[in-house]
């Protein structure tokens, strides 16, 4: 039987990138056989990503562009996608390609089994390092460790943008979330965990694209004050919803000493699977 994927990929102002990678997924999903379509959604392009978008669109079917009126910025854009998509599971990428349609494969072994699986960049396995600047390491760092001391949760890899999950699992998260910024993926993995789906996390190649639009300050600044939104909306749902008791997670008060004793270079034994090859 073949695999049911709608693959997601956000764009704003990609004329440069668009294409290589509208190219690259075609040839790879094709060449896997799978029922597959890509939804392109375009958070308001004022550049010629659309035309290109479109270009693929008249000769491809399987193409789908969602062309938004207003600005919802990367959060709001998926989310309006799923709408969109047909198959019973949805992937999510990224238009620079950091991470390649075939690692796809490293997750789909885990989707039966599970609700969401999540690419990580931290995780490493048997894989290479994934090589990222030092800034970015730095701030993936400082916001895991403040997720840490705001959630019981054990993810390694927040913000990594390649997601796979079912779309029939999804119907008791989407209403919930509200970040449309890049705090998106945490929120969504945050109110996954609170309805009680199923999360694993598998390794993947990735390499960082050095012509990434991040704005490291303007980040740091509304990925803090989204994550404390976060916490107070899912902790808040704890204390009126006992049934959220029931799953293994606890969206708990800050705990400042667990900030202060942490050591980034202690060793930890972690248990992953891996797929090979």
């Amino acid at each position: 039987m073949k695999f049911p994927i709608s693959v997601i990929i956000p764009i704003f102002n990609e004329e440069k990138r668009i294409r290589k990678c509208l190219e690259r997924s075609l040839e790879y999903c094709t060449a896997q056989d799978w029922d597959f379509e890509i939804v392109i959604v375009e958070d308001g392009c004022t550049d010629q990503s659309v035309m290109i978008v479109k270009e693929f669109e008249k000769i491809d079917k399987r193409i789908i562009l969602v062309s938004l009126t207003k600005r919802y910025g990367k959060g709001g854009s998926v989310l309006r996608a799923i709408d969109h998509c047909t198959k019973s599971n949805i992937g999510f990428m990224d238009v620079d390609l950091s991470a390649d349609p075939s690692e796809f494969e490293r997750l789909i072994p885990f989707i039966e089994k599970n609700d969401i699986v999540i690419g990580s960049r931290t995780l490493r396995g048997s894989l290479g390092v994934a090589t990222r600047p030092i800034r970015r390491k730095l701030l993936s760092f400082m916001y895991h460790l403040f997720f840490s001391c705001l959630f019981d949760i054990k993810i390694r890899d927040l913000q990594c943008g390649f997601k796979l999950f079912k779309k029939n699992s999804l119907s008791r998260v989407l209403s919930g979330i509200r970040v449309n910024g890049f705090a998106f993926d945490t929120e969504f993995l945050v109110m996954s965990k609170l309805n009680g789906l199923q999360i694993k996390e598998v390794p993947i190649v990735w390499h960082h694209d050095k012509n990434s639009k991040l704005n490291l300050f303007s980040t740091i600044f509304n990925m803090s004050r989204d994550l404390l939104n976060i916490w107070v909306k899912a902790f808040m749902t704890q204390l009126h919803e006992c049934s959220s008791q029931k799953v293994k997670f606890v969206a708990r008060p800050v705990i400042l000493f667990q900030a202060i004793s942490y050591n980034p270079f202690a060793k930890r034994s972690i248990k992953t699977d891996v797929l090979t090859g």
